[in-house]
């Protein structure tokens, strides 16, 4: 058959309920009590840890991710976000890092999908994802104005509260601890033109990340 898809009902030849004893494995797998030697063991037999249904599913998202991916180079965008066609690639993207952090309950990631999703610009860390979704803000601004100099009340068309965030990036940089900033964010602020000696009254100085 090459692979492990039989109906948790399945019964061998000989009476062992194989279709439930898969069931199970795959239910300790989702819930993290596998041994990585059990895991190994059963993913060199061709197990798939999630239905074929699901998986057929995946792929079909995972199809439309990667052309997004070959358009736009990352897979930054809001959750709300849904394409041309109508598919729900925000939400899509979203449950994919959650899969990953153990909330996603029972459709946890393979490996294999994890290396995939990586492959075509994924990041799991869901702050990181939220700071790069204003960045590209930031960017659409200075593309369309050739400057960063936001008054610190600006809202963009969706709500955002982009001149408080660009306010929080110079509290980072000033070493506010309520904000993060990394050689890596200072790199990418720096292509779009961030003047980082704008002074005036901070924001709220609750912790954003």
């Amino acid at each position: 058959m090459g692979n492990l898809d039989v109906p948790s009902r399945y019964v061998t030849a000989d009476g062992f309920q194989l279709g439930q004893w898969l069931y199970s494995q795959r239910r300790q797998y989702r819930e993290g009590r596998m041994t990585e030697e059990r895991v190994r063991r059963l993913e060199a037999l061709g197990i798939h840890w999630t239905s074929a249904f699901f998986r057929t599913r995946w792929e079909e998202m995972f199809a439309v991710a990667a052309a997004y991916f070959r358009e736009h180079g990352d897979l930054w965008m809001p959750p709300g976000y849904v394409t041309p066609e109508g598919k729900k690639l925000g939400v899509w993207v979203a449950r994919q890092r959650s899969k990953r952090s153990g909330a996603g309950g029972s459709g946890a990631l393979t490996r294999e999908q994890e290396r995939r999703l990586e492959e075509i610009g994924m990041v799991w860390d869901p702050y990181t994802a939220k700071w790069m979704e204003k960045y590209r803000l930031a960017e659409a601004f200075y593309r369309a104005h050739g400057h960063l100099k936001i008054p610190v009340g600006y809202v963009t068309e969706d709500g955002t509260k982009l001149g408080m965030w660009i306010a929080s990036q110079r509290q980072a940089m000033r070493g506010n601890p309520n904000f993060l900033m990394t050689e890596e964010r200072r790199r990418l602020l720096d292509a779009i033109g961030m003047d980082w000696t704008m002074r005036y009254t901070k924001p709220d100085a609750r912790r954003r990340r």
